[in-house]
C-alpha cells in the first residue's frame, strides 16, 4: 500500500508498505513461511535527455510491527 508519492524532474520516489507470508528466503529474508511487514522505498530515476524512466532502484528500510 503507496505510504507516500512524490515526483519531481530527478523521477519518481515511492514508499510502500508491504505484508506478505514469505514462500522462500528473499532479500535477506530468512523467515521462510512466516509473515512478514516491511516498509520500502523505491526509485525510479528520469533521464530527461531520453524521456524515460531508468529502471527502478528497491530499498527495503525497516521492519513495520505486526
Amino acid at each position: 500500500m503507496p505510504q507516500a508519492l512524490v515526483i519531481g524532474p530527478q523521477g519518481v520516489l515511492d514508499v510502500a508498505n508491504m505484508t506478505g507470508r514469505l514462500k522462500q528466503r528473499f532479500a535477506g529474508l530468512e523467515e521462510v513461511g512466516q509473515q512478514v511487514h516491511l516498509q520500502w522505498v523505491i526509485y525510479f530515476p528520469w533521464v530527461p535527455e531520453q524521456g524515460r524512466f531508468r529502471g527502478e532502484t528497491v530499498f527495503s528500510i525497516r521492519h513495520l510491527d505486526s
